[in-house]
């Protein structure tokens, strides 16, 4: 019994829902039909039988309608014959009027019944004779009135008599009988009304335990699992582990298993997002630029390690809030409209920014750009910003320095433009006194240091010259010119005085 039943529950729990529904509606439609079909067929035969008690309390009525009419019409011809008054006779024609229909309708009422329909043709024949003879006694009063005719009358009389004898008894005996009928026939008709109540409150009772019966079933089979995928469900939701629930092959099985396989898959996808964010907030962790991102409310979602550092706050102090609650106002206002920009612009916008700080003012080169869904439409902002603050002071000590070096240049040509003439009058006085003292010596000796002391002055003069130029290569006036020398007699210039006197030749070295 345990393995059928077994056999049975796992039957109905593979079976499909459209099967199970139509099951469990139709446990209480068929109890319902049923119920409804006894209730049919025993009002069939309350009906039949109480069809049959009407037809035999109709057959009685008849009988005792037939036999009243030869009473009523035996008693006014009496009266007639005794008063020979005619208005006697008026009972006889009613009698004579009613007679043929409860005839016919008591032998319409007995043809289905060859018992009863003989004793109605009894009947019948004696109730004719007996009105045939009462016939012949008004026609024979009507007729005669003399003491033959009185004889006549006697004589019909007592026939009559002898017919109503007869016909009493037989009256009599089928109303009995039909009595007796008629009681059977209503203890059976009281039977089957009790019968009916009985079909119809047990047709109730199984319609109800249908109706229970298919409750049970669509609770155990579909109620009971669909709440336990409800439960399943908002574990999903919560990302919580789902419970196993039974094998079964319906639809509500294959729901189960594809939450169970999207609880894996979930989990799998959940593991692999923990791990590529891990990975993401490491290399945001390990970037020096300061990294974030914002919902469209201005609250941080995410922050890397350099910006918690910037702001001296763990990272958790920072997620949720705005900028407003961890910058100085004027600098909150400033990021605020930048980020507005950003998600106006709907591309990455580039500022220079700046932050108050204990160590001073940080500038940062920040580039915000807006995280747009599928729709293309922002649904956070992301911005890097890289701290600028030590290029920023090398520059303006690099443009100090650079204004310095221009004012030290400016000095040097200034100087140079006032040495021009100092330099150069003296070394045209000796070119010009040595370029004479050339025409008047006449030994070559003499001549010879003459020359260079010529040569060595233009050497002199083309230095100075060049030197005065260094203004003009600078400004990119002019280029640079390449001669010859003689590095010896440059670096040795007492050979160009090896004729002198001793004197001179100490003057050069």
């Amino acid at each position: 019994m345990k393995f059928i039943l077994s056999r049975v529950n796992r039957w109905w729990a593979d079976l499909p829902l459209r099967w199970k529904g139509a099951t469990v509606l139709l446990i209480p439609v068929t109890a319902l039909i049923c119920g409804f079909a006894s209730v049919y067929l025993v009002g069939l035969k309350a009906d039949d039988a109480e069809t049959q008690v009407a037809q035999i309390a109709a057959v009685r009525y008849h009988v005792r309608s037939v036999f009243t009419s030869i009473l009523d019409a035996e008693t006014s011809v009496r009266g007639f014959v005794i008063s020979r008054d005619a208005h006697f006779l008026d009972r006889y024609k009613v009698a004579l009027q009613n007679f043929p229909r409860s005839i016919r309708e008591l032998t319409n009422l007995a043809a289905n019944n060859s018992q009863r329909s003989a004793r109605v043709n009894e009947i019948k024949t004696l109730a004719h004779a007996r009105l045939d003879l009462l016939s012949a006694v008004v026609s024979q009063v009507a007729v005669n009135d003399d003491a033959k005719s009185r004889d006549r009358e006697s004589q019909l009389i007592v026939i009559g008599e002898r017919l109503m004898a007869e016909l009493r008894p037989k009256i009599t005996a089928m109303d009995d009988e039909e009595a007796q009928l008629q009681e059977i026939r209503s203890r059976a008709l009281q039977s089957d009304r009790e019968l009916s109540t009985n079909v119809i409150g047990l047709s109730a009772i199984i319609g109800v335990l249908g109706g229970v019966a298919g409750m049970v079933l669509f609770s155990h089979g579909i109620v009971r699992r669909v709440k336990h995928i409800q439960i399943n469900a908002e574990r999903l939701a919560k990302e919580s582990p789902v419970e196993a629930i039974a094998e079964r092959r319906d639809e509500i099985g294959e729901l189960g298993r594809r939450l169970l396989e999207a609880s894996n898959l979930l989990r799998r996808k959940q593991q692999a997002l923990r791990e590529s964010e891990s990975r993401l907030q490491a290399v945001l962790d390990n970037a020096p630029s300061v990294m974030y991102v914002k919902d469209l409310d201005g609250k941080f979602v995410l922050v890397n390690r350099a910006f918690a550092s910037l702001l001296e706050r763990p990272a958790e102090e920072i997620l949720g809030k705005t900028g407003h609650d961890i910058y100085p106002p004027e600098n909150a206002d400033a990021f605020a409209a930048n980020d507005r920009a950003a998600l106006e612009a709907g591309r990455p916008v580039q500022s220079e920014e700046t932050l108050q700080r204990e160590d001073g003012t940080h500038t940062f080169i920040s580039s915000k750009f807006p995280l747009l869904d599928s729709n293309g439409k922002p649904r956070a902002l992301g911005g890097i910003s890289t701290d600028i603050t030590e290029r920023a002071r090398n520059s303006a000590a690099l443009a100090l320095a650079k204004a310095e070096a221009e004012r030290a240049s400016q000095a040097k040509s200034e100087f140079l433009s006032r040495m021009s003439h100092e330099l150069r009058t003296p070394l045209h006085a000796i070119l010009g006194f040595a370029q004479l003292l050339q025409k008047e010596v006449k030994p070559k000796g003499d001549c010879e240091c003459v020359e260079h002391i010529l040569r060595s002055g233009y050497r002199l003069l083309t230095l100075v010259n060049k030197l005065l130029d260094i203004p003009r290569i600078e400004a990119g006036e002019v280029g640079n010119a390449i001669d010859s020398m003689d590095v010896e007699e440059v670096l040795q210039p007492e050979r160009a005085f090896r004729h002198v006197g001793p004197e001179l030749a100490v003057l050069a070295g």
